[in-house]
């Protein structure tokens, strides 16, 4: 028997958010230790990456470029965050962030894929 990929990235977005869950209900934002905060952004982050890369290999990307892409994909939306958190709100910076890393994404997913 198989295990599907999808299964693997989707059961690990699924516990990486129930993670992210305990986090937020058990500990108040404003005074939670530094460790937890950075807790909070590992579990977001790896829940970020499971999203996106269960839905590259649902739609056909091989393992690879789906963990790659999924990688670049939550790498760019988390700068976008911390730089929207720390106060850096220019629509410029945060559109020159997600152009980056979607055509960083689009380079490593064309470079596997005619890789192999």
């Amino acid at each position: 028997m198989r295990i599907k990929v999808w299964v693997l990235t989707g059961a690990m977005t699924i516990a990486a958010t129930a993670a992210l869950g305990v986090i937020i209900a058990a500990n108040d934002p404003v005074t939670a230790e530094p460790s937890i905060r950075l807790l909070f952004w590992a579990a977001l982050s790896l829940a970020v990456w499971g999203v996106f890369t269960t839905v590259m290999v649902a739609v056909g990307s091989d393992v690879a470029a789906a963990t790659w892409t999924g990688l670049m994909t939550a790498a760019g939306t988390m700068g976008c965050l911390v730089l929207w958190r720390s106060g850096h709100r220019d629509t410029r910076l945060l559109g020159g962030v997600i152009l980056a890393t979607l055509l960083i994404s689009l380079f490593v997913w064309r470079r596997i894929r005619h890789a192999g």
